[in-house]
């Protein structure tokens, strides 16, 4: 989720070109053991909404055990003086490996209920071999007061992607599921018991794997200590299961046997592995593969709900993983006359980035983004940070690579001929950035009053300012009367066209109406929450209904009305996500529809109720309301890119509200809406590009096929769109 604020960070941390150096490419293999950890040199920040604070620099960690396993940073904070932080193991949650280097978690308080999610912080590890050795580590130190729930036995295969063929790795393993009993989360842990010997201890015969599923906590850490592939049990996580072929396919990273080539893929870098079951076991049920699949899909949602699920649920589960939201009748999914299934292709070779299907099959994936590669050999570089699309330009942010007080911003004023090439209409630059002695670093930013301005954020979330861009001058400034500023959106979508001299802000605890007409203290209705509810992103629809998103995927919906107090309404709707943070959240323009972008995936809900035609932006769904339909990329999709790194920009719908376009490395995806309504999930559409893609946008055309705007580290390009009827 905030991949990119950490990344932003560790400008200010980078060191020499050839320490960025070693992050760039495949990552490297993993270390020996966990004694090697405390060779690891991280930086630890205190995540709040959409801020992080940087807490150590260059820190320690390690793992102790205090009568529980503790997970401890030391490090020297910004006034020098030497501390640390200690994370009981019991409390961590909600781990994520979203970068290769990068990790974020959350705390409970120990006493968090109901909306509060605790704490969350982020850690960033100077090397990625260390990053990869971290992870195995902390799942096996969160296993430990795990219970094991099942075990069973099987035959595992890993596809050789440039040999184009399985290759069996074990023709027996044992596979344990278990389940943190605070937080719910789940992990599948297989060790080999075919008699190979690894780095991370002998293994133990099978029989001792497959026994009875009542284990000490003692047996559970075991276990996962003698793991050599760890899979976390996430909707965040490419798995797929075959109950009738008796398989589980899943992406992820290896552990590499001692009798292995050295230049094996089996560690370090992810591939795709293959896991047979074998036949139930006549004697009882930790053998019994249906159990399996369905204990599996059970421990993935009761992960995402963070409650247990009833055996009257069950049948739910086991729809989940092909129907997400698709089991009710209660949602208006029309398909309107003249919309029609399409597959959508590059358009004419007049663009500026034109390649044909030869072509793009030469391009090379783009494993990393540069970025921080190159701040590292010129930090003087203006690289992209952000891009506002309006009607007729397109607002290009751009930042050099240096610490905060030195650094500098411009935006490029761009405009697109009839071919889609770019010109360049205008530059602000760094100087324009200056208000009363005070300079501006924006964070984000949001157009403005007929496109005419621009609403900034700066990096200090206390204030907002206002730039006049025909006049390339800040020309106003307002605070939220005490509230920080986490970002910004339109009153209405599309508002931004209109002289509405009002919009919508939040933070992680907190959305309240500023109005630009007010001298100072520009906030005026407000709804805040006690708890932490951790608000990463909103939007509006075109009848001024808000939606907000969290860092657990929840997505909550206001009517947007004011109650006598002044205060905004409390939201009519409360959507339960899949337990990972949403990065970017959007409606269609009569709020029938909110799409949400998370790291891995794509999330829709449909929302008007067909008996009443009313959404739940302004009626409670209560309980009629949808699961998520999930958009995710084909697990063979995966494989076939060799996508070591995946993370999707914003995701966003075109003008016509027929297609939804993201990005991740240098590849475009686009996905038939009107498919995805008919049922059909996997509608998408893969181009390449030459670069890697930071964002990427639909024109604001108002008629033909469109175009995409694509941003790049140093350029902005687009490329025509031909929508073909299937």
């Amino acid at each position: 989720m905030f991949s990119g604020i950490i990344s932003g960070l560790w400008r200010s941390t980078a060191g020499t070109a050839e320490e960025a150096r070693t992050t760039v490419g495949s990552p490297r293999r993993p270390l020996s053991g966990s004694s090697d950890l405390g060779n690891a040199r991280v930086s630890l920040y205190f995540v709040r909404g959409t801020e992080a604070t940087e807490l150590f620099v260059s820190a320690t960690l390690s793992f102790e055990d205090e009568g529980e396993r503790v997970l401890v940073i030391r490090g020297e904070s910004e006034d020098g003086r030497e501390s640390e932080e200690r994370f009981p193991c019991p409390l961590i949650r909600r781990v994520r490996h979203h970068q290769p280097e990068m990790f974020q978690w959350m705390v409970a308080s120990g006493k968090s209920k109901g909306d509060d999610l605790g704490d969350e912080y982020g850690l960033l590890f100077e090397r990625d071999d260390y990053a990869w050795l971290f992870e195995k580590v902390l799942i096996q130190n969160l296993c430990a007061d795990a219970e094991k729930l099942l075990s069973i036995e099987g035959s595992l295969s890993a596809y050789r992607r440039l040999e184009k063929k399985w290759q069996p790795l074990s023709s027996c393993v044992v596979c344990c599921v278990v389940q943190r009993p605070h937080t719910l989360e789940g992990f599948l842990l297989i060790r080999d018991a075919a008699g190979k010997e690894t780095g991370t201890g002998g293994p133990k015969p099978a029989t001792e794997g497959a026994e009875n599923s009542s284990t000490s906590a003692g047996e559970t850490a075991e276990s996962a200590g003698n793991a050599q592939w760890q899979l976390s049990l996430s909707y965040d996580e490419f798995i797929t299961m075959d109950s009738e072929k008796k398989q589980i396919q899943w992406w992820g990273p290896g552990t590499r046997f001692a009798d292995a080539e050295e230049d094996s893929e089996e560690e370090g870098e992810k591939q795709l592995f293959e896991l047979r079951l074998k036949d139930a076991d006549p004697k009882g049920d930790s053998g019994d593969s249906k159990n399996f699949f369905l204990l599996l899909q059970k421990v993935m949602m009761e992960a995402a709900e963070g409650a247990r699920i009833d055996d009257a649920a069950l049948h739910t589960v086991q729809a989940m993983e092909a129907s997400f939201g698709y089991e009710s009748d209660a949602f208006d999914r029309t398909v309107k006359a003249h919309e029609e299934d399409l597959e959508v292709e590059w358009g004419d070779a007049q663009s500026e980035e034109a390649t044909d299907e030869e072509t793009e099959t030469s391009l090379p994936l783009v494993q990393r983004d540069p970025t921080r590669d190159v701040w590292a050999k010129c930090p003087d570089a203006m690289l992209y940070k952000q891009m506002n699309v309006g009607k007729d330009r397109t607002f290009v942010f751009r930042q050099t690579g240096q610490a905060s007080r030195h650094r500098k911003n411009d935006v490029q004023v761009l405009a697109f001929d009839e071919f889609g090439k770019t010109r360049v209409v205008a530059t602000v630059d760094d100087s324009k950035f200056d208000f009363k002695k005070l300079h501006v670093n924006p964070a984000t930013a949001l157009l403005h009053d007929g496109e005419r301005k621009m609403i900034l954020v700066d990096e200090g979330r206390d204030n907002v300012y206002m730039m006049d861009i025909e006049r390339e001058q800040i020309v106003q400034t307002w605070d939220a009367d005490h509230m920080s500023i986490g970002g910004v959106m339109p009153s209405k979508k599309d508002g931004s066209l209109t002289h509405d001299q009002t919009f919508v802000a939040y933070n992680p605890q907190a959305v309240f109406c500023m109005d630009t007409r007010a001298a100072q203290k520009a906030r005026t209705h407000t709804i805040s929450y006690a708890s932490k509810v951790n608000f990463t992103c909103g939007a509006t629809d075109a009848g001024g209904h808000i939606a907000t998103g969290n860092a657990v995927g929840d997505i909550r919906l206001y009517d947007g009305g004011v109650n006598a107090d002044g205060k905004y309404k409390r939201a009519k709707t409360h959507l339960k996500g899949l337990g990972d943070p949403l990065l970017h959240v959007c409606a269609l323009r009569d709020g029938s529809w909110v799409l949400g972008t998370c790291q891995k995936y794509l999330v829709l809900f449909p929302v008007k109720l067909s008996s009443s035609g009313k959404t739940g932006f302004v009626s409670a769904l209560g309980q009629q309301k949808p699961p998520p339909i999930v958009l995710r990329l084909r697990l063979e999709d995966i494989a076939f890119y060799n996508l070591q790194d995946l993370s999707f920009t914003k995701a966003e719908f075109d003008e016509a509200e027929s297609t939804i376009v993201t990005s991740t490395n240098n590849l475009v995806i686009i996905w038939d809406f009107v498919a995805v309504k008919r049922g059909d999930l996997f509608a998408y559409s893969i181009r390449k590009v030459h670069e890697y893609i930071k964002d990427v946008a639909f024109a604001k055309a108002t008629a033909g096929d469109g175009r995409v705007i694509m941003a790049t580290p140093s350029n902005v390009n687009t490329k025509p769109l031909k929508k073909i009827v299937r």
